[in-house]
Order: structure tokens, then C-alpha cells, then sequence
């Protein structure tokens, strides 16, 4: 198989918010060795326009889940700072989307 059949295999659309929303973005990586990791975040609005970016280095993560939180956190503080619209948040990281819908999430990590 060649590197373009797996990209396009695992090849996701952004998909906009409802109207007048606005869509929160993060990604994470980490690193376990070092417990370094690196934050990203994109804002757009429903018609896919670029309101906010950021990326932020991490020191002492104790796991990717711990990054990705930070990354999500880091987008909501900076979208209520800058943005005044109602937002949504996605992520990657099922483990972390899933404790934030659950009504009794696993606060452990």
C-alpha cells in the first residue's frame, strides 16, 4: 500500500459548527521519556475561518490524556477571552472526549 492510500484511508474533513458557533480544535503529543508536550489550537467560526491559533510547550505531563486536557483547556480560556460566541469542543483523544460527556467521568489522570 502507498503513503497516499493510507492518507487517504485515515483522511478526515473539518466539519463546521452550527451557525453561529464557533468549532475549538486542540491536538497534543507527548513525549513519556522527557514528560514534555506540545498544545495546539485552532478557532473557526461556522464558515471555516481561522479565528484563533496557539500552540504552548508543556514540561512534566504525566501522560497524553494530561496534554490533550491542557490543550482543550487552554482553547476553551483563550476562546472566552477573545470570542464571544457559543463553541464547541474536539479532540482526538476519545479517552478525554469521553470523560468530559460522561455524567460521572474518571477524574483520575
Amino acid at each position: 500500500m502507498s503513503t497516499s492510500q493510507v492518507t487517504k484511508d485515515h483522511e478526515q474533513k473539518w466539519s463546521p459548527p452550527p451557525p453561529g458557533w464557533v468549532k475549538i480544535n486542540t491536538d497534543a503529543s507527548f513525549c513519556a521519556t522527557s514528560g514534555r508536550a506540545s498544545v495546539r489550537i485552532v478557532v473557526r467560526d461556522d464558515n471555516g475561518l481561522v479565528l484563533l491559533s496557539a500552540w504552548r510547550l508543556l514540561r512534566g505531563c504525566v501522560s497524553v490524556e494530561e496534554a490533550e486536557g491542557e490543550a482543550c483547556l487552554e482553547g476553551v480560556r483563550l476562546m472566552a477571552e477573545w470570542i464571544r460566541q457559543p463553541a464547541r469542543v474536539e479532540s482526538d483523544c476519545a479517552a478525554l472526549m469521553g470523560a468530559l460527556k460522561s455524567e460521572a467521568p474518571n477524574r483520575s489522570s
